[in-house]
């Protein structure tokens, strides 16, 4: 079974209508695919889909079920077991730590990292490209 780190930029994606969402709904319902993440990650797209709400993108009751959602398709690690290879790889690539744990989990569990995060694509993709996919270049879609 394939394993792949995602991000929140991808997981928002599963109920905002942006730019390649349709691809992100099929990474999510691809169910030959095991999706994990650093815990951080129930924090950064809650708080992200709470942005679109308040800006009247999503319903409050959109937000909540997408929420309760996320535990039943992402598996979570604790940031404990990452924060010293996201350090580095923060200090090393000009990315935030946050940003970093998705990338060291990857490194870890020897899986890629799909995401759709502009910034952290640009820093890390010519450095890791064996570990980072765009969500535009996930393999069937």
């Amino acid at each position: 079974m394939p394993l792949y780190v995602i991000d929140a930029n991808v997981a928002v994606k599963w109920t905002a209508m942006e730019p390649l969402w349709q691809q992100a709904r099929r990474l999510l319902e691809d169910d030959d695919t095991e999706l994990i993440a650093p815990a951080s990650f129930l924090a950064e797209t809650v708080n992200a889909l709470v942005k679109k709400y308040r800006n009247n993108e999503l319903t409050a009751d959109t937000v909540r079920r997408a929420q309760s959602d996320l535990e039943l398709y992402v598996s979570l690690y604790p940031i404990g077991v990452l924060i010293e290879v996201a350090l580095d790889i923060s200090l090393r690539h000009t990315v935030t730590v946050h940003d970093a744990l998705f990338l060291a989990l990857a490194i870890r569990e020897q899986c890629q990292l799909v995401t759709d995060d502009r910034r952290l694509l640009n820093a890390t993709l010519p450095h890791y490209p064996e570990t980072v996919m765009p969500l535009a270049a996930f393999p069937g879609l």
